[in-house]
């Protein structure tokens, strides 16, 4: 099990607990996915790979805010579509970005994204989805 606190140091909330049956919807995404969506990038261990936490259900957070909408000139429709990441049994890629997840208690972040995907396969499959990103947080195993 991954338990993932805020990383400020007078915060430390509870993001979200990963139990070891879910750590499957955990996915890697090259480093500039972080430059792309413009995210908080607070641990350096390793800076070639970026591994997010992913999950449909925003109640399946401890504690997770939503911020503002993502501006369209952040993310254009042909960068996103290079991020094709594995969910549920599919391969997906990022259609749109809709808004920016950060701390319910200090309003810090960005820490990840809601993001509308589809299928690689012609997109007939399209869902929201919540990206933590590992890196923007402190991952404690229990």
């Amino acid at each position: 099990m991954i338990k993932t606190t805020c990383s400020f140091e007078n915060c430390k909330c509870s993001i979200i607990t990963i139990k070891d049956e879910n750590s499957d919807m955990i996915t890697e995404f090259a480093t500039d996915m972080f430059n792309a969506l413009q995210l908080m990038q607070q641990r350096e261990e390793d800076l070639t790979n970026s591994e997010f936490f992913i999950t449909k259900d925003v109640w399946d957070f401890d504690n997770i805010g939503v911020s503002k909408d993502i501006p369209s000139e952040i993310l254009e429709q042909d960068n996103l579509n290079k991020f094709v990441f594995k969910y549920a049994d599919d391969q997906y890629k990022i259609d749109r970005c809709l808004k920016y997840l950060i701390c319910a208690d200090c309003d810090r972040g960005p820490i990840g994204v809601v993001c509308e995907v589809s299928t690689v396969d012609g997109g007939n499959h399209k869902q929201t989805l919540h990206l933590i990103s590992l890196r923007s947080v402190k991952c404690i195993k229990t």
